[in-house]
């Protein structure tokens, strides 16, 4: 036929599909057969190449690839509209709205590495969470206890919610760890100074006098308290603390509202790392809000603590996001 008759303003396609052969037949009847399923004749304003008959439709390079994304959209829309009509409490429309972000849609590409692998086992509980469908291999032991030194913690459920926060072998701590300890690593590839568990943040900045107060102090609460406020991370200059989350019981990290799941969790950061300094100055130095004490001053002097959050589905926060930027 020549050349370039099949690109733009061509009259190859046009010659195929009106020429009462059986290729031009099997041409016509699967481009309407696309408009079918793209809804084009049901949807008010449609936009996209198969708005136009198949005699004029169809030209251009990569129009498979065009073709499908467009179906396929109309196909996603429709998913979308279905979910949402779920209960907010359904782990489906749950999984939905965790992962309809970029952030989460990566995990497809993420094959095994020699430092990341997953058992075919680990694959179908990870598929099955990423979908927000009941796990296969825990339908068998659905109600049984979970216990650890004689304390029940919580009860196998087909969602595996139950096992995910029952915390009897740390494995929320490591997560943590894990991602915190990832986010060092890259940030030091792409030369950027980074120190994990920046210890010494508020209270390298002390008067004499406030410092032997706050040690004093330290020292004799044990755990967490005895540390103070330790942000997770220095990258630059800024502080970042970094928080995990995964669906509950009580679906309270992930629920229906407008703003959840790390998205709520990110803002809910500051105000904890805030109340944490207000509660540190009155019981180390007895000044009580609204008045400031060393180590809200010493908070506002570092312009606060920067949110990071992650969640079950593989998603990261706004702010997550914008580090990784």
């Amino acid at each position: 036929m020549g050349d370039g008759p099949f690109e733009k303003d061509g009259s190859g396609w046009d010659t195929v599909v009106t020429g009462g052969t059986r290729l031009g037949d099997a041409l016509r009847s699967s481009w309407e057969r696309l408009q079918e399923h793209a809804k084009v004749n049901t949807t008010d304003d449609y936009e996209g190449l198969l708005v136009e008959p198949a005699t004029t439709g169809a030209v251009g390079r990569q129009l498979q690839s065009a073709l499908t994304k467009e179906v396929e959209l109309v196909k996603h829309g429709e998913l979308v509209a279905e979910l949402v009509k779920l209960h907010q409490h359904d782990r489906r429309r749950e999984s939905h709205r965790a992962v309809f972000q970029s952030s989460a849609s990566v995990w497809v590409t993420a094959w095994p590495t020699p430092t990341c692998r997953m058992s075919n086992s680990q694959l179908a509980v990870h598929a099955a969470w990423y979908m927000g469908v009941p796990v296969g291999l825990l339908q068998p032991m659905i109600g049984r206890k979970l216990r650890k030194a004689g304390v029940d913690r919580g009860t196998v459920d087909g969602h595996g919610v139950g096992i995910t926060c029952s915390n009897i072998d740390g494995a929320l701590r490591t997560c943590h760890s894990r991602v915190q300890h990832c986010i060092a690593r890259e940030a030091r590839r792409a030369g950027v100074h980074v120190m994990v568990e920046v210890f010494g943040a508020f209270t390298r900045a002390l008067r004499e006098a406030d410092l032997e107060k706050c040690e004093d102090y330290l020292r004799r609460h044990p755990g967490r308290q005895r540390q103070g406020i330790v942000p997770d991370l220095q990258i630059g200059t800024a502080m970042y603390e970094l928080k995990g989350m995964r669906s509950d019981r009580s679906h309270s990290n992930y629920n229906g509202a407008q703003v959840t799941g790390v998205e709520k969790r990110e803002v809910k950061i500051p105000m904890e790392i805030q109340k944490q300094a207000v509660d540190l100055d009155e019981k180390m130095f007895g000044v009580a809000a609204p008045a400031v004490g060393p180590w809200q001053r010493q908070l506002n002097e570092l312009g606060g603590v920067k949110p990071l959050a992650f969640g079950q589905y593989g998603e990261l926060g706004p702010g997550f996001e914008q580090l990784l930027d």
